[in-house]
């Protein structure tokens, strides 16, 4: 990974307990940082994931947390951003392919 970069995962989320419970700690092996956008739902994840949580009070759609999320990543020093689905759609195992690009 690029010395500079700073890479957050965003993995916005809806009703989706069960997955996030087994996803979760394949990302936190690839990066420490993780912020999960609970879109509404009020999920309830075990304290020991330790990623930041934003909760959005009703459901305003994937484009508004991703939104909210790049706003969170700007205001922490964050450089980067790989947003994952809850749901395990994108493989965390493919998280390495994008952080080894070489931007030059």
């Amino acid at each position: 990974m690029h010395s500079k970069m700073r890479c957050l995962a965003v993995i916005p989320c809806f009703n989706d307990e069960p997955h996030l419970t087994d996803l979760l700690p394949k990302v936190k092996t690839y990066l420490d940082d993780v912020l999960l956008i609970d879109d509404g739902s009020y999920i309830k994840l075990p304290s020991d994931l330790n990623c930041h949580l934003i909760r959005n009070s009703t459901n305003m759609g994937k484009g508004y947390s991703i939104k909210k999320s790049f706003n969170f990543a700007i205001q922490n020093g964050f450089t980067h951003i790989i947003t994952l689905d809850a749901d395990g759609q994108h493989p965390p195992e493919k998280i390495p392919n994008f952080l080894d690009i070489d931007p030059s």
